[in-house]
């Protein structure tokens, strides 16, 4: 997978991924936690998404280039406990 650092092995991504995972588990996320992820798409972004469904909890995709109205309205709608950016 290429991305503006180089390109990423699938065990690269593994490392990402569990090491978010594991931070997220240890700030609280879980089951029926919901857990923001406020991203462009990216490699980054995929990452987020697969260590938020690894620590058990669901994920909010919020779009970066919405207005920040909006973005504070969907955390603040969706009750997130956490934010990955």
């Amino acid at each position: 997978m290429r991305t503006e650092e180089g390109t990423w092995t699938w065990a690269e991504l593994e490392r990402r991924v569990a090491g978010l995972a594991a931070d997220l588990r240890a700030a609280g996320a879980g089951p029926e936690t919901v857990v923001a992820v406020l991203a462009a798409r990216s490699p980054a972004q995929l990452a987020a998404i697969l260590a938020v469904h690894r620590a058990g909890a669901a994920y909010l995709p919020v779009d970066p280039g919405y207005p920040p109205a909006r973005v504070g309205y969907l955390l603040r709608d969706s009750g997130a406990a956490l934010v990955v950016a």
